[in-house]
């Protein structure tokens, strides 16, 4: 009984090697194909299309253009500060949801952990990913101004933004 078994998952495993190769070849090819400073033009731009997600792949035309020069910048860590991440480990556990959805107990950081969130069993999780949200580190503030602009028949229409998220 174990000689079939064991024939089984060597051809099993035989079938999968050019596939796992494959998946090891396509990993590598993720290393970026440009630096800092670089110029990417639109003859370029499928440089960028392993670190882009498809939405936006997929509607590239309407991003990148004849004549564009995008630059690689720097990158930068954006990761939730320390103190953020100290308060959501020093308050763990403390936050509860109450009633009316309401949120309790909650002091600072982060007041339900991603870990700790049980999707499948948790009747309250879809709450607890809305208080999530809404108390997610914000970097440097939710207040912005942005222009951005759409095209209707032919013509450049802007659209303007001032304000707090």
């Amino acid at each position: 009984m174990r000689a079939p078994v064991t024939l089984a998952l060597f051809t099993a495993l035989l079938l999968a090697a050019p596939a796992l190769a494959q998946q090891a070849e396509d990993a590598g090819a993720l290393v970026p194909q440009f630096q800092e400073g670089d110029v990417i033009t639109m003859d370029q731009i499928d440089k960028l299309k392993p670190f882009l997600p498809p939405e936006f792949w997929d509607n590239r035309d309407f991003f990148f253009y004849e004549g564009m020069q995008l630059e690689i910048g720097p990158t930068a860590d954006y990761s939730s500060a320390k103190e953020y991440q100290a308060a959501t480990e020093r308050f763990r556990g403390q936050p509860r949801i109450g009633p009316d959805n309401s949120l309790e107990n909650y002091t600072a950081g982060l007041p339900f952990p991603r870990d700790e969130i049980d999707c499948k069993g948790d009747p309250q999780a879809g709450v607890k990913w809305m208080w999530n949200f809404d108390n997610q580190w914000d970097g440097d503030g939710a207040t912005a101004s942005f222009f951005y602009s759409y095209w209707d028949r032919g013509e450049q229409l802007p659209l303007y933004y001032q304000g707090s998220a």
